[in-house]
Formats: C-alpha cells, structure tokens, sequence
C-alpha cells in the first residue's frame, strides 16, 4: 500500500481583526463612596441597657457592651479576681514588668481593704510611671514599621533612628494630644520648625526600608525613590486611615473608593522632602551653636598658628642634635652612624638614611627634648592655650 504524505505548513500565524478594548473610565468618588467607615467621624453612642442583675457588675460604660455581649451568647462574668491577681494584671497591661515583692504585699493589702479607692489608685501610679509608655509605645512603633537599620538588601545601620522611638515614647507618657501627635509625625518640621520633638516626630516618615545606592545610574535611583515613597504613603494609608492605599499605585482601587490619582497626588506631597540627618535644635539655635562653633574654631586655628610658628622658629638651631640623637638610636654599626654623621651626602650615607628613614624621621618632641628651661616654658604655655580651647 502506497501512503501519500501531505506538505503542510508548519507554522501558522494569526491574526485577530478585533478591535482593541477601550480602556476603563477613570474612577469617580461618589457621596455614596464617601460613607466608607475609615471617612465617617466618631459617633456617641448609648450604652446597651442589661439586666437587672448585671447592674452591681456594671461599673462603668464598658462594662455594659461587654455585659451586654454576654447576655446575647447566655454567658455569665467570670468570678473577681482576687487581689494578687488583679495588681499583677495591671503590671504587666499598663507597663509589662512584674510588681517586685514590696509593690505587690503594699497594693495587694491595700485593694483587700479598698478595692475601688486603691486600685484607682494603682492605675493612676503606673500611668503616670516611665515604663508606661515605653510598653505601650511598641504597638504604634510596630504599625510605623519602625527599624535601627534600612532593611532590604543594604541593611545599614541608623545609630539616631531612636530618636523617633523616644517621641513616641514621650508623647504618651507626656498626654500629646492625638491630632498633634499625628501631624507632628507627618509634617512636624513645617507645623513647629523650632521643637526639637516635632522634628524627631517626622522619623515615621524615613522610619521604613531605604536603599541608598551610590552610583550613577539615575534609573536606579529613581526606582528605589519610587518605592521608598510607596512604602511612606502606603503606611500612612495602613496606619492613619484605615486604607490600603498602595493597591492604587497600579490602578485605582477595586475595593476602596482610591483612584490611583489620588494616589499619585499623595506621593506628590510625600515626594516634597528627602531623607536627611538634622540637629534637633530650633533655627536660632542652631544658628546660635554655629556662629559659637565659627568664634571656637578661629581660636583654636590661630592658638594652634601661634604655637606652630613659634615651633618653626625654635626648629633650625637644633636640627644638628636631634638628628644626632636620631642616628645614635640606630640599630647599625659605629662606622655606619658615623658615615651619616660625619658625611650625609656620601652616597652610602643616603643608602643609609633611606633604609632607616622612618627612624630618622622627626616629630615635633624630638625639638622640644632639647629646648631651654626658658623656651620649654614658653612651648608649655603655647600648648596649654591650644589644649584649653580644644576641651571647650
């Protein structure tokens, strides 16, 4: 049987004749989007009423919701604790140390006579106690991504990345009121350019990863801008309003009520400054501390010119014996420190010289050794100014 093999061809191209889909329409925020919770104020709201029975447990507002909630499951409260416990409890939620011995048998005997009068007592103690806020400051350094180092790939260290750490630290133990804590953070060295904590605040802007490359390669540069500025915005939208707003970064967002112009327009304003180390001091003191750093540096310039010059002329007279006193500690032969002596330009003596030439080698000791009673106490007195001025 004769089989016939068919030439087809072995590659095919197609090509469709659809037309190309028009691009989506920009995003609109509507009144409607505009109800999202994250946009809408905080509302007062009535407590839920509870059983008769629950009124002895209900002590305050709270109470009442989590009350309430329990009812609605059939639960009931769990017994009181007792007072041991009760002060270990509020160690560790208020400031997360354990009470020592004397702090626990002083609290603990004097909540058993007085419940509701000291344990008021010992919560306003550890409110008002340093360690307050050291506790509670990590839950908002943990949402400001805060870091000793950049991160990424060059993980350098930031040896005043704590100074953003100890605003935070200070302005709950210090009652900061919320809206300036918040607006310190995002543009403290605008709002109050002459407190020091308010330019601290701004470390949750730079508290993120940062790659700073060295190199002329501008595309890099701006990629690595590019996602540092992502990361500011994209942390503010996270921490201060509830949004994910780095998903607009590609195309307005599918959830949120974002466009990506909006997004945009943020790393606009974020896009306004730049990382920099600067003194925290206000403008005139800053200014202050450089005119003073000027006047010292010129007193010490011409303390440290008076004593050089005077040094320079000393020099020449004793140029003979310090390099007398210099061949003399040679590890060489008698004849050898004799040929440098006695006949320095001998073309052996130069050989010398330059294999001892870090020994022969002068400081300015080497002179003052064989200066007189009367020019050492001139020198002294040079030296003392220039040391003077240097400890200010």
């Amino acid at each position: 049987m004769t089989r016939r093999c068919l030439n087809l061809p072995t590659l095919l191209l197609v090509v469709s004749l659809h037309a190309q889909a028009a691009p989506d329409a920009e995003m609109v925020v509507t009144d409607a989007d505009r109800q999202h919770w994250a946009f809408l104020p905080l509302a007062a709201v009535t407590p839920p009423e509870t059983e008769a029975d629950a009124a002895a447990w209900v002590r305050t507002p709270v109470d009442a919701f989590i009350r309430h909630a329990q009812e609605s499951e059939s639960l009931s409260p769990s017994p009181q604790a007792d007072a041991r416990t009760l002060v270990r409890r509020l160690y560790f939620d208020l400031v997360g140390l354990p009470p020592t011995p004397e702090e626990m048998e002083r609290w603990s005997l004097a909540i058993e006579k007085s419940s509701g009068t000291a344990s008021a007592a010992l919560v306003d103690e550890l409110l008002a106690s340093p360690q307050h806020g050291e506790r509670w400051a990590r839950h908002w350094l943990d949402v400001a991504r805060y870091a000793d180092s950049n991160g990424m790939e060059g993980d350098h260290d930031r040896p005043n990345a704590y100074r953003f750490r100890d605003f935070v630290i200070s302005a709950l133990n210090d009652d900061l009121p919320f809206n300036t804590f918040v607006r310190w953070q995002l543009a403290g060295d605008e709002i109050a350019p002459d407190n020091p904590k308010a330019i601290a605040a701004t470390g949750f802007l730079t508290a993120g990863h940062s790659t700073l490359i060295d190199v002329p390669m501008e595309e890099e540069k701006l990629r690595y801008r590019a996602n540092e500025l992502d990361d500011i915005v994209s942390t503010t939208g996270q921490g201060l309003l509830a949004l994910t707003l780095a998903c607009a970064r590609c195309h307005d967002h599918k959830y949120d009520p974002i466009p990506s112009r909006d997004y945009y327009r943020l790393m606009r304003i974020f896009n306004s400054g730049d990382r920099k180390e600067v003194p925290l001091a206000s403008p005139s003191e800053i200014k202050a501390q450089r005119a003073a750093t000027a006047t010292w540096q010129a007193e010490r310039e011409a303390a440290v010119k008076q004593r050089d010059e005077w040094m320079n002329h000393a020099r020449p007279p004793l140029e003979d014996k310090v390099r007398a006193a210099k061949i003399e500690q040679l590890t060489a032969s008698d004849a050898e420190k004799q040929l440098l002596r006695g006949n320095p330009e001998d073309p052996g003596a130069k050989t010398l010289a330059e294999r001892f030439k870090n020994e022969l080698g002068t400081a300015t000791a080497d002179y003052i050794v064989f200066l007189t009673e009367e020019q050492k106490a001139h020198w002294d007195k040079l030296a003392l100014q220039v040391n003077a001025i240097e400890k200010r």
